[in-house]
């Protein structure tokens, strides 16, 4: 199973080029048996405060380094998450690397910039949900946009009640994402205060009651770290049992 920047990277590049479907085991390979998709969660309880500030949070690490403007992902996240209608929560080092265009020779840390890091020891903390559900809108777009890319990011908006700002590939929402609600910012032209603003007028009631719902379908079952592990590990046992039985029989 491979990052999806992976491909990217000069021997990864060359990888992809030499190796067979069945020798490649990630979350995009045509062939659905080794289609391995990333993990999204441990399980999708829901994890809510009793209320919430009517405004939106992010928390995004890596903002791409100083040439972060250049990376078209990287590009319009940073443009959502440092909106100043936007909580900014993430990594004080790498942010303080952060430039926008047209000042690229200006580097530091977003005005809208709050914290280091949102409580939680990682993604899947219930302390990171409590802190998440604290606030109405969760700006939750993924750093790749490719086919069957899909991540926790959606899941943990969903999970805390949020209402979620996503933007996907076209393959995920044909997949994951059947029965889900978003906000999408390609509706607004992928303008932040504009979508972010029509977010935050949204009835959240509404929301939750979809990705509630979206949660519960079994939908997701499939990209639970167990179930993402046990195939991993199916494949591969598969794949020895296979060159065990090779050697047999060339011995013979």
């Amino acid at each position: 199973m491979c990052h999806s920047h992976f491909h990217r990277h000069p021997i990864g590049k060359r990888l992809a080029k030499t190796l067979r479907p069945d020798e490649r085991g990630y979350f995009a390979n045509p062939v659905i048996k080794y289609r391995i998709p990333q993990v999204t969660g441990r399980e999708f309880t829901k994890i809510r405060q009793a209320k919430f500030e009517n405004k939106a949070v992010a928390t995004v690490n890596d903002c791409g380094g100083r040439f972060g403007w250049l990376k078209r992902n990287y590009s319009l996240r940073n443009k959502m998450v440092t909106c100043p209608l936007v909580d900014l929560f993430g990594s004080e080092n790498r942010w303080r690397e952060y430039a926008c265009f047209p000042c690229i020779w200006k580097r530091g840390l977003p005005p809208n910039w709050r914290g280091t890091k949102a409580p939680g020891s990682d993604y899947h903390d219930p302390l990171f949900f409590q802190f998440l559900s604290g606030y109405k809108v969760f700006i939750c777009l993924e750093n790749s946009f490719e086919p069957y890319w899909f991540t926790e990011k959606m899941v943990n908006a969903a999970r805390a009640g949020c209402i979620p700002v996503y933007h996907c590939h076209p393959t995920v929402g044909e997949t994951f994402l059947r029965g889900a609600k978003w906000v999408d910012p390609s509706d607004f032209d992928f303008n932040p205060r504009r979508t972010i603003e029509h977010a935050l007028s949204q009835n959240i009631d509404e929301f939750r009651a979809a990705n509630d719902a979206w949660l519960d379908s079994g939908i997701l079952t499939e990209t639970t770290q167990e179930r993402v592990l046990n195939k991993t590990f199916q494949i591969m046992a598969e794949k020895i049992n296979h060159a065990k039985d090779g050697f047999h029989t060339s011995g013979r």
